[in-house]
């Protein structure tokens, strides 16, 4: 699993919409390096439940107009970017087989 980008914390948090958790397991033996062209296998993917704002996300809502994607807010909300990002990614770390998983530290 790769590393988490702020993005998607800034645009739920910006526009209230939910963030749905996606796990994707065995692509990597399906697409091989940078290969378009797939071999035959299965690739599971688990959906989680959604994250919101008025529930799993309240501790980082922003109640101001904040610009998007801006390096003022960046700056600003770091923290709140940054803890949107981090339970997202849990979230889709605890969706993913037990080989595809990162160890989380809660800071």
């Amino acid at each position: 699993m790769g590393e988490g980008r702020t993005g998607i914390a800034q645009l739920a948090l910006h526009t209230g919409a939910k963030i749905v958790p996606v796990g994707c397991n065995n692509s990597e033996q399906i697409y091989p390096g940078r290969s378009p062209i797939a071999r035959s296998g299965r690739i599971i993917y688990r959906i989680g439940e959604p994250l919101s704002i008025d529930n799993q996300l309240k501790e980082f809502r922003i109640t101001g107009k904040f610009n998007l994607l801006s390096k003022e807010s960046q700056i600003k909300y770091r923290e709140q970017f940054e803890g949107v990002t981090r339970l997202v990614m849990q979230s889709i770390n605890q969706l993913l087989d037990e080989r595809y998983r990162r160890a989380f530290s809660n800071s």
